[in-house]
């Protein structure tokens, strides 16, 4: 009876555990171009300085790095990680930004980031000292 219980409620939980994590997402937009101007075509790294501790629901956040592609300089839909803002431990997190063409070869090397908000645009992101 009881591993039934939990055979049922498993999923249950999963969901509890997942969808107050993706509401508290920060969406991540912008354009990305070369010095001449052309949209870049690659990849945009987003990885936490460090594991945080959150509070909806209360646990450790461990995000792992977040790689979202980049067609014409436009960063596609559903690039998306854990807000700074939302983080409650430590404090002083950040992201470590880098974007990379579709051979692997970096194009911008990594930068400081705080990302905050419901969407944030690395466009107009100012790096971190």
């Amino acid at each position: 009876m009881k591993a039934k219980f939990i055979e049922k409620s498993f999923p249950l939980l999963a969901l509890h555990l997942l969808l107050p994590v993706s509401l508290a997402a920060t969406t991540v937009t912008g354009t990305i171009k070369d010095p001449a101007g052309t949209g870049i075509n690659g990849t945009v790294e987003l990885e936490l300085s460090a594991p945080g501790r959150v509070n909806d629901p209360a646990l450790l956040l461990i995000q792992p790095k977040v790689t979202c592609a980049i067609s014409n300089g436009a960063i596609a839909g559903g690039c998306a990680v854990r807000g700074n803002d939302t983080i409650l431990e430590p404090v002083g997190t950040f992201y470590r930004v880098r974007i990379l063409s579709l051979a692997g070869q970096e194009l911008m090397k990594s930068k400081r980031y705080s990302i905050t908000g419901a969407i944030w645009n690395i466009g107009t992101a100012i790096p971190l000292p």
